[in-house]
């Protein structure tokens, strides 16, 4: 990683509470998104980790290659770095670890033991000065809480020296209500949407990665400026043009994503497959190795796991799904699916992150009979699945454009006393 002199008042400082190791799951994609934006506003980015917290319950760490190429510098307390590893030198770390080694052998042993995630709870007073201190020794021009857990930090910030801002994966309010809906058990300690708001009540700048979201928490907070971070996924090759119709699956390792697979297999394979004997589909992404034996085994149904090039999958000839039933944020599969120039077909709650910025992109239907018969007319009718296709390909870019948060960026480094919303 480089370690260029930067300014302060052309820099970012993001505090983060995690490791940023996968850029596969949504939060570090988002991430990654995120700092490609103030790269393009003209930001240096430091990042500032939580010295304890952001080890989670393991005393190592490393950051991805992709997001390292966006980091500037690297403020990480009570850690050494060796080689492309942070090692915890916090006795308290290395006691988690071992804490957690037993929990999760006597988990595979059989115990009902759920692991909890601390990622919804707000740092402890002792972690969060020492956070703070390290900001206050050189502020930057933009200040940024990756959730709103980690939004009481600002509040020891002086506001008229940084612009406060929060990175809103999720409302992470709305969360554990969203998971219920689809059977989910939360496995992080959950609050009320009150409790959240009082969380960000410094911030001046919130940026949302789900624009429904965006809209129902950020009229909550009227002094805000509220902006849509799109889903930026990397840049695909391009996809093959011809081949036998085939359905795909990708997702990462998520409750959601198996319960979107094993629906689909229940609920819509059995009519689809009955009007398509030889139709094929493929799961790729580590939701597959996830699910239950009786799906990986079905007929028709292929778990291919980890793809190194997903532009392989994509192209007219694929139907893409996403029959999503429980969704927090934004579904990165969907914008996926468009940019790989293929025909989607998706229940509403698979696209409501996008508000209305895909319509006409893809197929959205209610129902189980509606979305399979969308799946059969699209496998049948190749005309009509590659223009679907084809229209997604063409649209989705301009679509899902960050414009509007690399202006919003530069404009609060200009003027940052300014009311972001005139």
């Amino acid at each position: 990683m480089s370690h260029v002199p930067l300014q302060k008042s052309h820099r970012l400082d993001i505090i983060v509470q995690r490791k940023l190791e996968v850029i596969s799951s949504g939060n570090c994609a988002y991430l990654e998104t995120f700092l490609t934006a103030a790269k393009a506003a003209g930001l240096g980015v430091r990042v500032i980790f939580a010295p304890w917290r952001s080890f989670e319950n393991r005393p190592w760490a490393s950051i991805h290659p992709r997001l390292e190429k966006l980091i500037d510098q690297v403020a990480w307390q009570s850690s050494i770095k060796l080689g492309h590893r942070y090692w915890s030198t916090s006795p308290r770390i290395w006691g988690r670890f071992g804490i957690r080694i037993v929990k999760e052998i006597m988990r595979r042993l059989g115990a009902n033991i759920q692991i909890p995630t601390f990622f919804s709870t707000p740092l402890k007073t002792d972690e969060r000065e020492r956070v703070s201190a390290i900001l206050k020794q050189d502020l930057a021009d933009i200040t940024v809480a990756e959730y709103s857990s980690l939004g009481p930090v600002l509040a020891d910030l002086p506001k008229d020296e940084t612009v406060h801002a929060v990175l809103m994966h999720d409302v992470l309010s709305d969360r554990g209500p969203a998971l219920r809906t689809g059977n989910m058990i939360p496995n992080f300690v959950e609050m009320s949407a009150e409790e959240e708001v009082s969380w960000m009540s410094t911030s001046k700048l919130n940026f949302y990665a789900s624009r429904n979201e965006m809209k129902s928490f950020g009229s909550r907070l009227p002094e805000a400026h509220n902006v849509w971070l799109r889903p930026n996924v990397p840049h695909f090759s391009e996809p093959p043009v011809s081949g036998p119709p085939r359905l795909i699956f990708i997702g990462t390792l998520h409750a959601a994503n198996v319960d979107s697979v094993v629906h689909f297999h229940d609920e819509i394979w059995p009519k689809v497959r009955q009007e398509l004997p030889e139709v094929e589909l493929l799961i790729a992404g580590s939701t597959g190795p996830a699910l239950p034996k009786r799906i990986q085994t079905a007929k028709g149904i292929k778990v291919l796991g980890r793809v190194d090039e997903l532009a392989d999958l994509g192209g007219p000839q694929s139907i893409t799904i996403a029959p999503t039933r429980a969704a927090t944020g934004i579904s990165i599969k969907v914008a996926e699916y468009l940019l790989l120039r293929t025909a989607c077909v998706a229940y509403p709650v698979a696209i409501a992150g996008f508000g209305n910025a895909l319509e006409g992109l893809l197929e959205v239907h209610k129902t189980p009979n509606d979305f399979a018969d969308a799946v059969i007319r699209l496998y049948k009718n190749e005309k009509l699945r590659h223009k679907l296709a084809n229209k997604a390909g063409d649209n989705a870019p301009n679509c899902l454009s960050n414009a509007e948060v690399v202006a919003v960026l530069r404009n609060a480094v200009k003027c940052p006393q300014a009311k972001l919303t005139e």
